[in-house]
């Protein structure tokens, strides 16, 4: 059954009670956010993995001119849409289906400690799947990615602000295929590290963003020491 509820952050999110995905996101993370996503009227958000919505509402709550959130599966995009429905921010607010990568293809997320999967067609994407599924494990349905680059280019960004990476392990292939744009806005970088995915995931961020020039203002781990949320800036 859907609910609407009202966020501290002052929007509404529709959520299932019966879903514990679209409600716990607004509830996880609330310390992280209080701490450094601190939007200012006017800015313009990339949410790259944004699930329900749990970054990109409360942007639009504390004034976004513009968020672009890429929201791959179907079962979370859903309730992003039904939100901002309820906020009446449908126009601020550009929701997309595909995914990002550091090249075009076709990507599967296993479920655990098992990185992201390219493939170049949907059908050996799929035949991996069924791999994966006969050896009892679980992944997500093949999902089409390019890069961040090639979805600038119809995106018409004249300003780039904040990007919010939390794409389970895949956040230095997604900075890498947004070279161009990060280098040119040089935007403030948000990252959650999937560590359980990619132990070294961390350190392979940093490494590019502070070749980039950017700086790694903080790292705070989060209970259990299986995920870190990491902020950059170009100082």
């Amino acid at each position: 059954m859907l609910h609407t509820a009202n966020h501290r952050s002052g929007f509404k999110y529709v959520f299932d009670s019966e879903d514990v995905n679209s409600w716990f996101t607004f509830d996880d993370e609330v310390s992280v956010r209080d701490r450094w996503w601190r939007i200012k009227p006017n800015d313009v958000v990339l949410d790259i993995g944004a699930a329900c919505g749990s970054y990109a509402l409360p942007a639009l709550a504390q004034g976004a001119a513009r968020v672009i959130a890429w929201s791959p599966e179907e079962k979370h995009s859903r309730f992003l849409h039904l939100s901002l429905a309820a906020n009446q921010w449908e126009a601020r607010c550009q929701v997309l289906a595909t995914g990002l990568w550091s090249k075009s293809g076709f990507l599967i997320a296993p479920d655990g400690p098992h990185p992201s999967e390219l493939y170049p067609y949907r059908e050996e994407a799929e035949e991996a799947v069924m791999r994966i599924k006969l050896a009892g494990r679980h992944t997500s349905p093949p999902f089409a990615v390019s890069t961040l680059d090639q979805a600038a280019t119809t995106l018409d960004l004249a300003r780039l602000d904040w990007v919010k990476i939390d794409a389970e392990g895949a956040e230095p292939e997604i900075i890498m295929g947004g070279q161009e744009l990060i280098r040119r806005f040089k935007p403030a970088i948000f990252l959650e590290n999937h560590l359980f995915k990619k132990p070294g995931v961390k350190d392979e961020c940093a490494g590019i963003l502070l070749a980039w020039g950017y700086a790694e203002i903080e790292t705070l781990p989060w209970p259990g020491g299986q995920i870190s949320h990491s902020l950059y800036r170009v100082l």
